[in-house]
């Protein structure tokens, strides 16, 4: 009986040490304070959790959100990441997890990520800058302390140009009154002309021109009127003095302007045929000479209409070849010898035929080879 009651006595002793250590080790339990507790939680940064491995994943600025130290994290990823970060990259892997520890959890640092300036000719540029800042120049340095200052400022004398001995000028008085009078002069014989003026007197210059013609040509074809009268005399002479008749073309060599007004000498005077004389005009003023020969019946006849309705009959022998005249300086002549049917007709013509001006319309119809 004794042996039993020992080891129930022993029993008893180790429960009640055992609940006395109980209540030594375990920590009291304090009321909370619901309210205060609860503003102080801050519920933006929550704690950070933890992987399988038992790594905790940091958070990286950029396209890496978070990055997690497992067993699967190389060497040369971590290397990688330190050089997207611009932070050193040398060294062992723990070295390296520190220095992206220290870099994860300083958020001032992660401006060094952004892109620095871009260049057409070069990539992104991340990270520090390794190159020192250029020097600035002397003229943008003197710029800068010329025109960075306020309004207010006094203006900086010492950097501005100053007048030497050299260029001051060297011209007298009476040099300077010399240039001023012959300026004032220019200015009287040419003073200034409006530009509408000068447009004005450019038309009336035209319309002149357009109405009376050139001048040039206008004296250019008196000194031939003259000429040719000239040679209608001798003509007559030499047809009185001889028993047949005067034919065939007469060559007369006339220039565009003629140096003078005195007759054509009498070599130049072909001799006279059979044939009936024809001169045909180079101006409006030239008349037809012809002889008394009769016209044989058995010619072709060409027939125009006029304007006025007049019916011209005529022969080769009445025409002759065209007349020698031009018009590059008298287009207002042109227009008055061009047709018969507008208001612009002038009455005159280069060439006529029984005593009718032919307009230039109608030398087509008098010189073409077919019968009408």
């Amino acid at each position: 009986m004794r042996p039993c009651w020992l080891a129930v006595t022993l029993g008893l002793l180790a429960t009640a040490l055992l609940i006395y250590t109980t209540d030594m080790v375990s920590p009291q339990v304090e009321p909370m304070d619901v309210c205060h507790d609860f503003e102080s939680m801050d519920v933006d940064d929550p704690p950070l959790n933890f992987d399988n491995e038992g790594e905790q994943p940091l958070p990286f600025p950029g396209e890496i959100v978070n990055g997690n130290y497992g067993s699967a994290v190389t060497r040369s990823k971590l290397q990688e990441w330190c050089k997207s970060f611009g932070i050193p990259h040398s060294g062992n892997m723990k070295t390296m997890q520190e220095r992206l520890i220290k870099f994860s959890g300083n958020s001032d640092a992660w401006d060094r990520t952004i892109p620095g300036a871009r260049r057409a000719h070069l990539n992104a540029k991340y990270g520090a800058s390794s190159k020192p800042t250029k020097t600035k120049k002397r003229s943008t340095k003197r710029a800068e302390e010329m025109f960075s200052r306020s309004a207010m400022a006094a203006p900086i004398t010492h950097l501005l140009p100053t007048e030497t001995e050299n260029d001051q000028s060297k011209q007298t008085a009476h040099d300077r009154e010399q240039v001023l009078s012959w300026a004032r002069k220019i200015v009287e014989s040419h003073p200034y002309v409006p530009l509408a003026a000068r447009k004005l007197a450019v038309e009336k210059a035209l319309a002149k021109r357009m109405a009376g013609g050139d001048l040039a040509l206008q004296e250019n074809l008196k000194l031939t009127n003259a000429r040719v009268k000239e040679l209608n005399l001798r003509l007559s002479h030499m047809s009185a003095g001889t028993d047949h008749g005067i034919s065939d073309f007469i060559a007369v060599s006339m220039t565009a302007t003629p140096s003078s007004t005195s007759p054509l000498p009498f070599e130049q005077i072909t001799a006279p045929n059979k044939e009936p004389v024809q001169l045909h005009p180079a101006t409006n003023s030239v008349s037809q000479i012809s002889t008394s020969a009769p016209t044989s019946s058995s010619a072709p006849t060409r027939t125009i209409i006029l304007g006025d309705g007049t019916e011209l009959m005529f022969t080769e022998a009445d025409v002759g070849s065209p007349p020698l005249t031009g018009f590059a300086d008298d287009v207002a002549g042109l227009n008055r010898m061009w047709d018969d049917t507008t208001p612009n007709w002038g009455g005159t013509s280069a060439l006529e035929i029984k005593g009718h001006p032919i307009p230039i319309v109608y030398w087509k119809d008098v010189y073409i080879n077919s019968n009408r």
